[in-house]
């Protein structure tokens, strides 16, 4: 699992063997354009362009099949149902409940499947339960059965133009400073599980951009270095290169 956490990404190589696919280029001329992508992985070779997909891609190949019947259930769940589930961690039954699209042997089997492959990708414990919570509130709701609801638990993450905005930072030309932000953050002591960075390709070219993102952690700490610095104007990175800012409340 790549990408970030309002915008993840699988590896579809990676989906395809947990899912017993052979032949994952098949599997990605299924997708539409939106639901697959190539971004740029660490592997035991080096540096590799490999395809990968979207949430909505991954429910895609999760749930693909032959059968015509199949599409109007699977076009349901994997743009409506889980990506709401997702965000929210339950999805609404609008007006009056209607019979289930599936059986409950079913639905219990496609929340299982979907479980499997959620731990196999990396998705947080935290994020599966919430899910699964509100998988099983839509398979039981037809029967008149609820399910308390989970709190979802999903970390947000900032880019340095973003937190530039949010703490008050910015250029003489009145913009969000995220040069300044990216100096202060190379000369603190960040983990890389406060670091979320996707090698994304640019539209119309074939070269790979990092798109580099923070948890709310790493905005605390720029906040307490500029603190503790007397909230300096030039900010002097690592380098000595100077950074002239003017500071703004966050509004």
């Amino acid at each position: 699992m790549t990408g970030t956490k309002e915008k993840p990404l699988w590896v579809l190589k990676d989906v395809c063997e947990i899912l017993d696919i052979a032949n994952p280029r098949n599997a990605a001329a299924r997708l539409e354009d939106d639901e697959k992508g190539v971004c740029q992985m660490d592997t035991l070779g080096g540096k590799q362009n490999m395809t990968c997909v979207t949430e909505s891609g991954l429910y895609a190949v999760i749930l693909r099949s032959d059968k015509p019947e199949a599409k109007p259930f699977r076009k349901w769940v994997t743009s409506e149902v889980l990506p709401s589930i997702r965000k929210t961690g339950s999805y609404g039954v609008k007006d009056k409940p209607k019979k289930s699209a599936l059986p409950l042997a079913s639905s219990n089997h496609m929340i299982e499947m979907l479980t499997r492959s959620w731990k196999a990708a990396g998705v947080d414990p935290k994020n599966i339960a919430s899910m699964q919570t509100g998988l099983a509130r839509d398979a039981l709701a037809p029967y008149g059965l609820c399910v308390p609801e989970l709190p979802i638990a999903v970390e947000r993450t900032y880019d340095a133009t973003e937190m530039a905005r949010n703490i008050g930072v910015f250029s003489k030309t009145k913009l969000p400073h995220a040069q300044a932000i990216t100096a202060i953050i190379k000369m603190l002591d960040i983990p890389a599980s406060e670091t979320f960075i996707t090698q994304t390709t640019a539209h119309g070219h074939g070269k790979a951009v990092p798109d580099v993102r923070y948890s709310e952690k790493v905005s605390g700490k720029v906040l307490q270095w500029l603190e503790e610095h007397n909230w300096p104007s030039p900010i002097v990175g690592e380098t000595g290169k100077k950074y002239y800012v003017a500071y703004q409340i966050a509004a």
